[in-house]
């Protein structure tokens, strides 16, 4: 998991794509792209997502 990469919760159900702004242990912070959110999540319940997803939801 790098900083930057979009991704989707697992404890969520993937409802949402997130961009991880930093990470701090073993805990990423991560803000919405469709939302104005913030928040925090374990790297664990974190799945990275393909940039074309974004433009799939889009359409």
């Amino acid at each position: 998991m790098n900083l930057g990469d979009l991704v989707v919760r697992k404890s969520y159900g993937g409802d949402l794509t997130l961009r991880v702004d930093h990470i701090v242990q073993d805990r990423a912070v991560i803000k919405g792209t469709d939302f104005r959110l913030l928040a925090d999540s374990p790297l664990n319940d974190l799945v990275q997502v393909p940039p074309t997803r974004i433009t799939e939801r889009g359409q």
